[in-house]
C-alpha cells in the first residue's frame, strides 16, 4: 500500500499504483514491497499506472523491464503518461517541457527502485540497450543526455504522433 493507501500493482515488472484490476491476470498485486518515495518537490500528480500508456508501447516496455529483471535489475516505472498541467509546471522548473510526449502515453521515465537515479552505470546501460532492441529510444542519447526516459519514438518523429490519434498512434508502433 501506498502512503495513501493504494496499492501497488506490477504488469510485467512495471510497477504502477492504482485500483487493482483483477480483470487483468496480468497484473499481480504486491503487497510486501515498499512504497516508492514521494517524487521530487513534493509532485503528487505523476502518473505510475502503465494502463495509460500507449498499449503497444506498454507491452515494448514490460519487454525492456523483462530483460533488465532477468540481468538483475530492479527497474520501476517513476512516471509515465503526464498532464499538461504538469508538463508545465515541469518546464517552468526547467526540468521538462511543455509539449512533452509523456502527454500522449508515448515516454516513460525508469529508475531503479531502490537506487532510483543514484543507479550504476550498468542500469542505465542495460536500460538504453534493451529500449534500443525494442526498437525505442533513450533518453541517454539526446543532446542533453536523460538517461531514465524511454520513449516510442525518435524525436524527430514526435511532431507526427501530435497530429495523429491515440488509435493511430498504437497502430503506427504495432
Amino acid at each position: 500500500m501506498t502512503p495513501r493507501g493504494r496499492k501497488l500493482l506490477v504488469l510485467g515488472g512495471l510497477v504502477a499504483v492504482g485500483a487493482y484490476m483483477a480483470k487483468k491476470p496480468i497484473l499481480t498485486l504486491i503487497s510486501s514491497t515498499p512504497p516508492l518515495p514521494q517524487a521530487r518537490g513534493g509532485d503528487r500528480d505523476i502518473d505510475r499506472d502503465p494502463e495509460h500508456l500507449i498499449p503497444n508501447f506498454r507491452r515494448k516496455l514490460e519487454r525492456v523491464f523483462e530483460g533488465m529483471q532477468a540481468l538483475g535489475y530492479n527497474p520501476v516505472l517513476w512516471e509515465g503518461r503526464r498532464s499538461r498541467v504538469r508538463a508545465a509546471k515541469l518546464d517552468k522548473r526547467g526540468t521538462g517541457k511543455t509539449k512533452s510526449i509523456h502527454i500522449l502515453g508515448l515516454a516513460a521515465d525508469i529508475v531503479d527502485r531502490d537506487k532510483l537515479w543514484a543507479a550504476p552505470a550498468g542500469f542505465w546501460e542495460a536500460l538504453a540497450r534493451l529500449s534500443a532492441q525494442e526498437g525505442l529510444t533513450s533518453g541517454s542519447t539526446f543532446s542533453d543526455p536523460d538517461p531514465d526516459h524511454v520513449q516510442a519514438v525518435p524525436y524527430y518523429d514526435e511532431p507526427k504522433m501530435w497530429a495523429m490519434s491515440e488509435t493511430q498512434r498504437n497502430d503506427y508502433l504495432a
